[in-house]
């Protein structure tokens, strides 16, 4: 086999919590498929998602239908997931959380591609699986696109508090033989539309309710989750030196605007080698500088005890008239603007 495919540990714990259940005998049960009931309490830990793959269709034949990998979504937290979880949770809006999601989605597992797209007043979250090289197989089976399409969902609902489903969900692949009236039933719910055969899978939101505040937004608890998440990432994805360099952006810009001859000398790296490396994965200094700033400028702003001036200076603007100007371009409304209608509102019109 060319690759090895796994996600995070933490997907066991509802699939553990689905099998006692349903009363599977569960330790022997994992042991048939080389996955050990432990492997749950590693918040670092990994699995393969071909075993993960046979489990479930196991699962879900002993039960009958589907009604297996349907329980096992909705039994899924984000706290499972844990920093990645907590970040996800204090994000301000589910757009900027299904952002995040797509961001970090390697944290959860290398076996899937995730990007969000706005279109015709609509939030697209794309899955685009990966295939075996040698094989052409996909790295998960139809059974867990189904589930983790469920699982979005589920969790976003509970972000927002169940004001906020999808409008379409779309599946690549044809409909399963079998019909499951509770997964239907729950894809269903809220006028949902459900589409087979597509280009891609996609949860498809109305972008205005999608860029409402969340109940559980919190700005500063978001920052310092960001950060340990980046922080962990360093580790886990060392090929990847993107988090590297908006961790050390990020450090650096409450002391002006820091260049990338200085970054690439503090992360150990030639100015040219440090850009070539972020070419190879499809971004730049200057892309990842102006992302982090607008970023981390949002998120100071929704916290009063900053005045604009002091927000500008600590994402390394000079003066407030520049920082002005660049806040103009990321939200089409001046700091003081996009403070007032978060305080006054508690949320911002999409």
């Amino acid at each position: 086999m060319s690759a090895e495919y796994s996600a995070l540990s933490g997907f066991l714990i509802p699939i553990i919590m689905s099998m006692k259940k349903f009363e599977f005998d569960v330790e022997p049960t994992l042991s048939r498929f080389g996955i050990l009931e432990s492997e749950a309490n590693n918040p670092e830990g990994r699995v393969s998602v071909d075993r993960l793959g046979d489990l479930f269709a196991f699962c879900n034949k002993e039960v009958g239908g589907r009604a297996f990998g349907l329980d096992v979504a909705q039994n899924f937290r984000l706290s499972t997931l844990h920093i990645f979880g907590y970040a996800i949770q204090s994000s301000y809006s589910l757009k900027d959380a299904l952002e995040q999601f797509a961001k970090y989605r390697r944290m959860l597992s290398n076996s899937v591609q995730i990007h969000t797209r706005v279109e015709n007043a609509k939030l697209f979250v794309e899955f685009d699986v990966e295939r075996y090289k040698d094989s052409g197989r996909l790295a998960l089976t139809p059974q867990i696109i189904e589930a983790l399409s469920i699982g979005v969902i589920s969790q976003s609902r509970e972000m927002m508090s169940g004001y906020i489903g999808p409008i379409d969900i779309k599946f690549s692949f044809d409909p399963f033989s079998e019909p499951c009236p509770e997964v239907a039933s729950y894809l269903l719910e809220k006028d949902c539309t459900v589409e087979y055969q597509c280009e891609k899978n996609a949860i498809v939101f109305d972008l205005q309710l999608a860029s409402l505040q969340s109940p559980g937004s919190n700005p500063l608890m978001n920052m310092v989750h960001t950060k340990l998440l980046n922080t962990f990432m360093e580790r886990f994805d060392r090929s990847n030196i993107t988090y590297l360099v908006e961790n050390k952006i990020a450090e650096e810009l409450r002391y002006g605007n820091p260049s990338q001859s200085k970054i690439a000398e503090e992360l150990g790296y030639s100015l040219r080698n440090l850009q070539r490396r972020l070419r190879e994965q499809g971004t730049s200094f200057k892309d990842i500088l102006e992302e982090t700033r607008k970023n981390l400028a949002t998120t100071y702003i929704r916290q009063p005890q900053y005045t604009i001036s002091e927000v500008g200076h600590m994402v390394g603007f000079s003066n407030v008239a520049n920082f002005n100007r660049a806040f103009r371009r990321w939200e089409d409304c001046s700091p003081g603007e996009y403070r007032e209608r978060y305080l006054s509102k508690g949320r911002l019109t999409a």
